[in-house]
């Protein structure tokens, strides 16, 4: 369960390779944040990610509201000046390139990138006749390219911002999932594209494949299946094939995948559990499927799909949920969810599909950690009494942090 962002690389990817042709998408409808503060009741909020939202919403105090607006300025300059870069690698700077950030080009460029870029309903960017504050700007430049800065440090020492307005920045528009600070060169890079894309096709910056994420995959087979590609089913990689060669480097040789489960050949069963290897030059693969690769702290994702039997919130069901970290008691991480219903063809009418996400820390007691989506699901469905889970599967995988 993954949504896309309405602008950025999966969406250019898409258009350059054709893919596009054979996907449909819809727009989700809100980004919520699930309020926890005590003594009040829990609720669910829009987040604020445009201006409007920023005066509208119940979440922020009226300081907190100029304090967002000023900071989401700030991000978006950041951002268009970023774009303006990418666009313009000619351009003359007024900084120098490092290994931690992209140069920032002249304010011309800023400006002149209303003339090119269009919001939803020929909106601007910016505020056109706005001066761009080079001086904040700097400042973010200078802070970016200290080596332990994490957006945690900029938001509260430069930025002066509440603990509620941090955690809302960092795990409902930057999209941290870690229970540590992400450095605030990620962080900014994650937010950079969360903005970018917001408006483009609807209220929020995200879409959702119809038929299910499954569908991304199916495309891009078709699409390859063009180009003489073979698409090999149930056959899961356990392991990629290396040669040492005399010059001390490792060259790839195939990769080897299980045994078809599925089959029902008359075979003898050491066939069926016989690995099959493919011999090849080159091995695309997913990062989790190399983790003994790496070295690092491991985590498992944990990942809870129920079926509900009527509408979470009031309308469409298209909706991507933030509960902030410590929303159930124990859990540090904050967790992520999605609802999907009838609309995009993966639910029954009348029916809501809720998923949500989380990571866990491998402390070797992961039954007493997996309660913790269930404490999360009954406190979104205490929002709507009139509901109920009629099918929950839970399961998790390892990671490498």
């Amino acid at each position: 369960p993954v949504v896309i962002y309405a602008a950025g690389h999966a969406v250019d990817a898409m258009l350059a390779t054709n893919v596009a042709d054979y996907m449909e998408f819809k727009s989700v409808e809100a980004l919520l944040w699930l309020e926890t503060n005590d003594p009040e009741p829990l609720c669910l909020a829009k987040v604020p990610c445009t201006k409007n939202d920023v005066f509208t919403t119940p979440l922020l105090s009226p300081m907190d509201k100029r304090r967002l607006m000023k900071f989401l300025q700030l991000a978006m300059d950041f951002s268009t000046q970023m774009v303006a870069a990418e666009q313009n690698p000619d351009s003359h700077t007024h900084s120098t390139t490092t290994n931690h950030c992209q140069p920032i080009p002249s304010d011309d460029l800023v400006k002149s990138l209303n003339e090119r870029q269009l919001n939803q309903g020929r909106s601007l960017p910016r505020p056109q006749n706005k001066p761009v504050s080079e001086k904040e700007l700097n400042t973010l430049q200078d802070w970016m390219r200290k080596p332990n800065a994490t957006m945690e440090d900029y938001l509260c020492r430069q930025q002066h911002l509440s603990p509620k307005l941090r955690s809302i920045i960092r795990h409902a528009l930057a999209l941290e999932t870690a229970e540590q600070p992400a450095s605030l060169q990620s962080s900014m890079t994650r937010l950079r594209s969360h903005l970018q894309a917001l408006g483009r096709y609807g209220t929020t910056a995200f879409l959702l494949p119809m038929y299910g994420t499954g569908e991304l995959s199916q495309a891009f087979t078709r699409s390859a299946a063009v180009f003489g590609t073979t698409y090999l089913l149930r056959r899961p990689p356990l392991g990629i094939l290396y040669q040492n060669t005399q010059s001390s480097t490792t060259v790839v040789e195939g990769i080897i995948l299980q045994a078809e489960s599925g089959d029902q050949k008359p075979e003898p069963i050491k066939n069926l559990t016989r690995p099959k290897i493919i011999r090849s030059r080159q091995v695309v693969v997913p990062t989790n499927a190399v983790i003994h690769a790496k070295k690092g702290q491991s985590h498992r994702v944990l990942r809870r799909i129920s079926v509900l039997n009527g509408n979470l919130v009031h309308g469409d069901q298209r909706h991507v949920f933030v509960l902030p970290p410590h929303c159930v008691t124990g859990h540090a991480h904050p967790i992520h969810g999605i609802s999907m219903d009838s609309s995009l063809q993966v639910a029954p009418p009348g029916c809501t599909i809720l998923h949500l996400t989380t990571l866990l820390a491998c402390t070797g007691d992961d039954t007493r950690q997996q309660t913790t989506l269930d404490k999360a699901a009954q406190m979104l469905l205490r929002e709507n009494n009139g509901i109920a889970e009629v099918y929950v599967v839970t399961f998790s995988f390892m990671v490498e942090s």
